[in-house]
């Protein structure tokens, strides 16, 4: 368990981080803005296919997704999923959630470690995958509630927390045109990341961290759809809609697959940092 002392440090350093980011995030969407204002004009294509940032992430996505009874099926695919998550992970820094962003490659970066080491028949599997990481008796007993940090473990962990967090955030952002973007931020973080976020770590990202990556609803699809916001038409808003919808629904069975695995295999970490 994280002392208090460090867990203050690491508040800290987060609290700086973020107010960082907020004034970054300005800069970067102008140069955004300068790049998106040199490309073709979107509006020639409104009764084409729309080509959007966030659809790329749920195509990234989606082979991880199979019907069926079978093992494949039953279980996810480490290669694709790193790779899918480093094309999220690009499209957040994009979109200026350089916070998330770099958590994301944090995490990443972990199960990176593990695959390259593992032997080549377990390392594909995540259910493989994590076997052979409980086999090397890095983490403490099965029934402990606790992984070792770092590990791939404890990389999955927060990778899969990380996307139920947006998924449950960009599913209130579809439901609601006229939702209040940082409230359902706020929803999601308290469903999904403050149950494992110690007081500090609360305070900050409900007081500043959610503030500071929530922009107005209409701002937010721009950024999604990799567009400038002053420029955006309605087919390319409803493209964007349509993309983030469909890695909403790729999303959803893929976490629920995911804490299935972990929690079976009891390779889980409920403290609070």
């Amino acid at each position: 368990m994280p002392s208090f002392a460090s867990s203050s440090i690491l508040c800290i350093v987060l609290l700086l981080s973020l107010l960082h980011e907020c004034e970054s995030n300005a800069t970067k969407l102008r140069l955004l803005g300068q790049k998106r204002h040199g490309r073709p004009s979107y509006k020639k294509q409104q009764h084409a296919d729309i080509a959007t940032e966030v659809g790329a992430v749920a195509d990234a996505f989606a082979p991880l997704i199979q019907e069926g009874n079978d093992e494949k099926c039953q279980d996810i695919n480490i290669p694709q999923l790193l790779k899918a998550c480093q094309t999220f992970q690009t499209q957040m820094e994009r979109v200026g959630q350089a916070r998330t962003s770099k958590d994301l490659f944090a995490n990443i970066h972990k199960v990176q470690v593990l695959y390259q080491t593992a032997p080549l028949d377990q390392r594909d599997s995540m259910t493989r995958l994590l076997q052979y990481e409980r086999s090397l008796n890095i983490h403490p007993p099965p029934g402990s509630r606790v992984l070792r940090d770092p590990s791939g473990a404890i990389g999955l962990l927060w990778i899969r927390r990380s996307i139920a967090f947006q998924t449950n955030w960009y599913r209130q952002v579809l439901a609601d045109a006229k939702v209040d973007v940082t409230h359902a931020a706020k929803e999601a973080y308290r469903k999904e990341l403050q149950p494992f976020h110690g007081y500090l770590l609360q305070n900050i990202f409900l007081g500043v961290g959610i503030p500071a990556m929530t922009p107005p609803r209409n701002q937010l699809l721009a950024r999604l759809g990799g567009f400038v916001e002053e420029n955006m038409t309605v087919a390319q808003q409803r493209a964007t809609e349509k993309d983030l919808q469909r890695l909403v629904n790729v999303w959803d069975p893929l976490v629920t697959k995911w804490t299935s695995i972990m929690r079976t295999m009891d390779m889980e970490d409920w403290r609070k940092i």
